[in-house]
């Protein structure tokens, strides 16, 4: 199936549920790694994309699955900036918006580090406009850092993770 398709008409669900308030928390997952799904405005196919993702085909892989992300991410980053609040700023400013790849080596299976990337003040909690390198740390962390940002007491989330991304705070 096409991604956009398929992304186009979720997206706009999800900006319009946080919009009216009737959930604060989404989570999107358009595929996994052996997707079978087209994304035709690149010209991109993915049959075979896991074993594409083994022998030599990881730059064709790494356009495919940014382009995948990336789509849909930008078009719900618009319609949350879009939406305004009563005191004039956007529904963007008062939401975290967070992008994680599934691996930082698809070719290899390797899980750390894996790219992130915030978007979103988080109610004022989070800075931005900054480009953050916070080392080998686990992607448990940004979890707390979401929990943090959200009022929760949690310090810890899963098995590794050694506590909030500071450098996010505002």
């Amino acid at each position: 199936s096409n991604v956009k398709t398929i992304s186009d008409p979720v997206v706009k669900m999800i900006a319009m549920a946080l919009r009216c308030d009737l959930t604060r928390v989404v989570t999107l997952q358009l595929s996994i790694t052996t997707t079978q799904m087209i994304a035709d405005e690149i010209g991109y196919t993915a049959s075979g994309l896991h074993d594409r993702s083994h022998v030599g085909g990881n730059m064709e892989l790494m356009k495919f699955q940014q382009w995948m992300a990336a789509n849909p991410i930008t078009k719900l980053l618009q319609a949350l900036k879009e939406a305004k609040e009563a005191d004039g700023s956007s529904l963007l400013d008062h939401t975290a918006v967070v992008w994680i790849q599934e691996f930082a080596d698809a070719s290899a299976h390797i899980q750390n580090p894996v790219p992130m990337v915030a978007f979103g003040r988080a109610g004022g909690h989070w800075k931005t406009g900054r480009l953050l390198k916070v080392g080998q740390r686990p992607h448990t962390d940004m979890y707390v850092s979401l929990c943090e940002a959200m009022g929760l007491p949690d310090k810890s989330f899963g098995l590794n993770s050694t506590g909030p991304i500071t450098q996010l705070r505002g």
